[in-house]
């Protein structure tokens, strides 16, 4: 891009901003307007710039329609994420060619608008093979249209040089386009979104760019994306970005990693871990809402401290704060009759148990 010729500037462009400096004169001020641009510069060497704004192109007369996704009973947000893709993957509106993108949340926008008689979408998870008593479905997920957004309608406003307010639902007309500029990186699972308007893309499977910076992270070079609006047009800034993730490999690993860097610094160990979302290991496989089999995620609340369910009938006995497995005993059993087990111990059973499971089908099957 640095080594093509550079594109002359828009010849319409220029006349259009001459409108609006010839306009901008005749007018006089008005209360509630925006302010008016006096002209551009005229003194000095013309200089034609590079910049990474790109005009954007629609289909004549297109218009996204937004939809609100409501869930009954409420989903917590890992699920929220496992209705929506279900729901791209299952709906049957969503399979005949439709277009359809969203935020990742509650907004779902499509490219055409879907029929009044539409039937609510229905789904479940499974538990994971796991004692935990979270509520697993099943869920009830319905659309509300909201309103539809014609980029057309957007260009009109700016085009026209008399118009001295607000571009009519401008704010909520840029969020629908985002949300369309992240439709294709929201289906590609080799690609992670974040940011707080889910703007920030990052490629962590096939094609990665990443250098590793210790203490068990690495540094991904991802891209940032915004609408922007012009003078008598809509672009699209694209942006190099780059963030820090978590190597993917066993939470040891990082731990150990992490101990290699900052010592035994347990304070900073605690919030580094928390909040960070794991595959746990030792729990059943479960389909996700794309249909594959994966480990559940379950989220890390912190390491071990002392004051762990201290107002229990029997606290959990932790030796010192980020306490390993071998360090950290509970007690298992009813209130009255049980005995404490470190979590080492514990699993050691279970893998012993399973093992002995194994072995006793394994057996049958043979005889």
């Amino acid at each position: 891009m640095l080594t093509d010729p550079f594109e002359a500037p828009s010849a319409r462009i220029q006349v259009l901003e001459d409108k609006f400096v010839t306009e901008s004169a005749k007018a006089s001020p008005e209360s509630n307007s925006l302010a008016r641009r006096p002209g551009y510069g005229t003194q000095g060497r013309p200089t034609v710039l590079r910049a990474n704004f790109f005009p954007m192109e629609f289909k004549p007369n297109i218009k996204f329609h937004s939809y609100r996704l409501k869930i009954k009973p409420e989903a917590k947000k890992g699920q929220q994420k496992f209705i929506l893709e279900s729901m791209f993957r299952q709906y049957p509106l969503f399979n005949q060619g439709i277009g359809v993108a969203t935020d990742g949340a509650t907004e779902i926008v499509t490219t055409e608008r879907l029929p009044e008689d539409r039937l609510p979408f229905h789904c479940s998870m499974g538990d994971g093979g796991g004692t935990s008593k979270a509520y697993t479905g099943p869920w009830e997920a319905t659309l509300t249209f909201e309103n539809a957004y014609s980029p057309a309608e957007i260009l009109a406003y700016l085009e026209d040089v008399n118009h001295r307010e607000e571009v009519p639902n401008e704010a909520p007309s840029l969020r629908v386009l985002n949300i369309l500029m992240s439709a294709y990186a929201y289906r590609d699972p080799g690609v992670v979104i974040i940011g707080k308007s889910r703007n920030k893309f990052f490629r962590i499977g096939r094609g990665k760019q990443s250098m590793d910076i210790n203490g068990g992270l690495e540094a991904i070079r991802g891209y940032y994306s915004s609408v922007r609006l012009g003078a008598g047009r809509i672009f699209l800034n694209l942006n190099v970005s780059h963030g820090a993730f978590f190597r993917p490999c066993l939470l040891t690993q990082i731990i150990d990693d992490f101990a290699v860097v900052h010592g035994k610094d347990t304070g900073l160990l605690n919030r580094v871990l928390k909040g960070l979302k794991v595959h746990v290991l030792h729990l059943n496989s479960r389909k996700n809402g794309s249909g594959e089999n994966e480990k559940p995620v379950k989220t890390i609340l912190g390491v071990a401290t002392l004051k762990d369910g201290c107002k229990g009938h029997h606290p959990p006995k932790v030796s010192h704060i980020a306490a390993s497995a071998k360090n950290v005993e509970f007690w298992m059993g009813d209130e009255k009759k049980g005995q404490y087990v470190t979590v080492a111990e514990y699993f050691k059973r279970r893998m012993f148990a399973t093992s002995l499971s194994i072995f006793v089908v394994q057996f049958a099957n043979k005889k």
